[in-house]
């Protein structure tokens, strides 16, 4: 009884330490997420600020007015244009409300109650109508998309081949086999035979000298015979 007693004290104590460590982390947590709103909130305000700043010293040197003139009459002053802002970053929250208000906008609520059958049934009618006059709006405008897209990259394709400089080298479209058989045709089939001389050329005092067939080399017994040089 006193060991289960022991046992009991202990997991009592372990399980107070368990909560009371998940309540700090639940802290730092919190305080984690506190200070990162925190800084994304004082980065917000701070290219608010900057922008604001931006636009003041862009509209510090203009005229509030606008001189226009006009043809056989005085000068006429105008203000000008707003200059269109900047979109302040939306959250998802405000995005989300904002599709929702859209869809709102051009979905109207569908009101069933009250209806009978043939009603039910004329008004399932119109719904397929309207969603089969969607689906081939919507597939009409996918295939103008694609060809349109189709266009622009056939236009940039051949801007770029008429802005090609004049020297720009063109790979050979062919693979290496095929242009490997062009020079193992017909006309290299045959293998070509050695052609024998029909004239012997010899170096003598006087220069070069051609025999005439049949006749042979002098010799010399001072010096050694002569290189003959074969002519083809």
């Amino acid at each position: 009884e006193r060991r289960k007693a022991e046992r009991a004290e202990e997991e009592k104590r372990l399980a107070e330490a368990r909560l009371v460590e998940e309540q700090k982390r639940r802290a730092e947590e919190e305080e984690r997420q506190r200070k990162k709103r925190e800084e994304e909130q004082r980065k917000r305000e701070e290219r608010e600020r900057k922008r604001q700043e931006w636009e003041e010293k862009k509209n510090a040197n203009r005229p509030n007015f606008v001189i226009n003139k006009r043809e056989g009459g005085p000068e006429v002053q105008s203000a000008p244009q707003e200059e269109k802002k900047e979109e302040v970053t939306k959250s998802k929250e405000q995005l989300e409300a904002e599709r929702r208000s859209i869809i709102d906008q051009r979905v109207p609520p569908l009101n069933v109650s009250g209806m009978t059958v043939e009603q039910l049934k004329a008004k399932a009618k119109e719904l397929h109508d309207l969603l089969f006059r969607i689906e081939g709006e919507n597939y009409d405008l996918g295939q103008r998309f694609k060809r349109q897209s189709y266009d622009m990259q056939e236009l940039a394709e051949r801007a770029r081949q008429m802005n090609k400089g004049q020297y720009e080298r063109v790979k050979d479209p062919r693979s290496f086999s095929d242009r490997r058989t062009v020079f193992s045709g017909e006309n290299y089939a045959e293998e070509f035979h050695r052609i024998a001389p029909t004239h012997q050329i010899i170096m003598t005092e006087e220069g070069f000298r051609v025999l005439q067939p049949g006749e042979a080399p002098p010799h010399h017994e001072a010096n050694p015979p002569a290189e003959a040089v074969e002519a083809q």
